[in-house]
């Protein structure tokens, strides 16, 4: 009898896949997923994302549930740090097992978040057990919902609406997000120039934005010049400068990125490579500067 009910409450529960529910596969290579204290992309383990694949839509509300969850195992970890004063012998012993013990299922919330974005779900199936977590008083469950939210692969109009007034906040996440968000991102443009003069905390996520969104993003080229006449830093002012490039090929912009391209100064070079390899629209207008760079 105890033993049917011990597998009566770890049962599967939800969709499966050979055998394993979706919290399962989760936690079944989890050494493999966490390295340095951080969480590597569930893209790397193809078996595991496939998993999700395999069981459709159904995985996602179950996805977003652990995504929410707090780290499990503080119990064990207060546990294993006793064990390391008293009997230190242990880890010589069991290399590495207090260890994975301890921290078994910590990075589970984390690495359900990576999956929700690798899988990109449709819109009915993802925003349900999103949108309602964006007005939580928790910082922390507000990020994991908009990292979530952005990975939404159809209706991004919808999902730029709900981040706009985050911008309009001065949240610097939600205004990055939004500039990866593609052509959805072009409703925020009102209040990502806005954020250029009065939110300075998220001022160099809505220039990023702005950069991302191109040619529509236009109406911000004035505030972007006056930006970057004000600006003094040099590693700013070709930020700015790279986001006005990107968007049209105004003097201002192209004259300080064509020179970062030809200075000495490696950390203002490279910076300027950098800006270049996500402007794809500005990139073509320094290719003599750039072979330069390669040769």
């Amino acid at each position: 009898l105890a033993t049917a009910a011990l597998l009566w409450l770890n049962r599967p529960s939800g969709p499966t896949y050979q055998g394993r529910d979706v919290e399962a596969w989760l936690r079944l290579r989890e050494d493999e997923r966490v390295t340095g204290g951080s969480v590597t992309t569930v893209g790397v383990i193809p078996d595991v994302l496939a998993a999700f694949r395999a069981m459709g839509d159904p995985a996602v509300p179950q996805l977003v549930e652990i995504a929410f969850r707090p780290p499990s195992g503080e119990g064990r970890r207060r546990a294993h740090q006793w064990l390391r004063g008293r009997a230190p012998w242990i880890e010589d012993r069991l290399p590495g097992w207090a260890h994975r013990w301890s921290d078994s299922g910590r990075a589970v919330p984390d690495i359900a978040v990576a999956a929700v974005v690798a899988l990109r779900p449709p819109a009915r199936i993802l925003f349900p057990v999103v949108t309602n977590r964006l007005s939580s008083p928790d910082p922390s469950i507000q990020l994991r919902a908009m990292s979530m939210l952005s990975a939404v692969s159809d209706q991004r109009q919808d999902a730029v609406r709900m981040l706009t007034p985050f911008v309009s906040a001065g949240h610097s996440y939600a205004t990055e997000l939004i500039g990866m968000m593609g052509g959805g991102g072009v409703e925020a443009i009102p209040q990502l120039i806005e954020c250029l003069s009065t939110k300075r905390n998220a001022v160099d996520a809505a220039v990023y934005c702005l950069g991302q969104l191109g040619a529509p993003a236009a109406p911000a080229v004035p505030a972007l010049r006056k930006l970057f006449e004000q600006e003094a830093k040099p590693i700013r002012r070709l930020r700015i400068a790279g986001s006005g490039a990107n968007i049209q090929p105004d003097d201002w912009a192209t004259a300080e990125t064509r020179a970062a391209l030809t200075d000495p100064d490696q950390e203002l070079l490279g910076f300027a490579l950098l800006l270049l390899g996500s402007a794809t629209n500005a990139a073509p207008q320094f290719v003599p500067e750039l072979l330069g760079v390669v040769r």
